[in-house]
């Protein structure tokens, strides 16, 4: 913070960090021009080092007060931190005693903050080689490099992520998962061509509701007791692979509404114990 008050740390929590690493001396190379006499490293906490519910509520003998309160479930692999904090005082002096005229009044304050934070798995998956021998003394195929077993290649990058956020009987899950463009290689026969299979990127969205935990609900339609609702996107964006030839054109067998003929689906299920 070469400029003062440039970083308001006085807005960042304490209770809501995990650790904080000074590190003296000037920084500029590793982290810019603003690293002039070093720098202050902030590691946020995570559920393990948040517990499941947390609080403190402190007050001093001039009546001010400092009060904070977490709550970090696990969802999953994953994990979700909601806290807050509001501290209020007659706060201090800005003017020493020797100085003071009546005009001079206290740093009083009054202020609060909320964060909501969440962490989802995130995992990439990277080939490095990837080759096949078909028969004893037959050709070494690659895979990554054009050749192919099966009729589109092996993507280089696999992404996949998974998240949800969980509360009172009501969800929401989502996966996500990216695969990036291969190319195969023509025989070099007559009537064979280069293809090139675009990257695709696919969202899939759950939202539920289970009916049995909402008591006022239950109290108007008992029938609803037991009962859990969900609703389920798959392919949320309607994506499908592009494939073209050498010259740009889409083969026939590549249609996109051949590839994947579903699309984005809907689906709404309803399930009571009896």
């Amino acid at each position: 913070d070469p400029f003062f008050g440039y970083i308001p740390f006085s807005a960042i929590a304490p209770e809501r960090l995990a650790s904080a690493r000074v590190t003296r001396g000037g920084g500029s190379g590793p982290f810019g021009a603003g690293a002039l006499a070093g720098t202050i490293e902030l590691t946020s906490a995570d559920a393990a080092a948040l517990g499941l519910v947390s609080g403190q509520a402190l007050v001093n003998d001039r009546g001010e007060t400092e009060t904070s309160a977490t709550i970090a479930p696990h969802l999953g692999a994953g994990f979700a931190a909601l806290s807050g904090r509001w501290d209020r005082g007659r706060g201090f002096w800005t003017t020493p005693l020797d100085q003071r005229v009546p005009a001079s009044v206290r740093a009083a304050y009054d202020a609060w903050s909320v964060q909501l934070r969440g962490v989802a798995p995130l995992s990439d998956t990277i080939e490095l080689t990837n080759t096949v021998l078909i028969a004893p003394g037959g050709p070494l195929l690659d895979q990554l490099n054009g050749d192919a077993v099966s009729g589109n290649g092996v993507s280089r990058n696999v992404l996949s992520l998974e998240g949800g956020v969980f509360y009172n009987g009501l969800g929401v899950r989502f996966s996500g998962n990216y695969k990036s463009g291969t190319e195969v290689v023509g025989s070099g026969l007559p009537g064979s061509s280069d293809l090139h299979f675009g990257s695709l990127a696919t969202l899939d969205l759950r939202v539920f509701a289970d009916l049995g935990r909402q008591e006022s609900l239950i109290k108007a339609v008992p029938f609803l007791k037991n009962a859990r609702l969900s609703f389920s996107v798959t392919n949320l964006f309607d994506t499908r692979q592009k494939v073209t030839d050498q010259n740009g054109d889409v083969p026939l067998r590549y249609q996109p509404y051949l590839i994947d003929p579903n699309g984005r689906t809907f689906q709404v299920e309803f399930r009571k114990m009896f």
